[in-house]
């Protein structure tokens, strides 16, 4: 939360410590804000990447994100960005949609997975 709360609210000040280009500092706060709100989705599905893997299942999450990023994210951001004229930001919205798919499924496999999983003869 903290970086999306950076991105959203330094948008302008972020873009101005890398460029002072005018045609850049239109696009990039709307960029900014995309971008942190790309860190909310991409934080859930790394910790519950990292729980599967934990849990030694590794086959389905990656056709998960397979799936996240090849199947929705970039069709998506391709057509977004150059078919209905939205260019950048519809790249990233793209990403955004993926990565957000990629967490939701990522987090019902964990659910799922676990729910199968005996912990109690691991304890004992």
């Amino acid at each position: 939360c903290l970086a999306f709360g950076g991105f959203v609210l330094g948008k302008e000040d972020l873009a101005a410590l890398f460029t002072q280009d005018a045609a850049v500092m239109l696009v990039a706060p709307t960029l900014m804000v995309l971008m942190g709100l790309f860190q909310l989705p991409d934080g859930i599905q790394v910790v519950w990447l990292g729980a599967l893997r934990g849990l030694l299942d590794v086959e389905v999450p990656t056709y998960i994100v397979y799936f996240a990023y090849l199947v929705v994210c970039l069709p998506l951001g391709y057509f977004l960005g150059f078919h209905c004229g939205y260019e950048a930001n519809g790249i990233s919205f793209g990403l955004v949609i993926g990565l957000s798919i990629s967490a939701a499924l990522n987090t019902y496999r964990f659910w799922r997975y676990s729910k199968k999983l005996d912990f109690k003869e691991e304890i004992s």
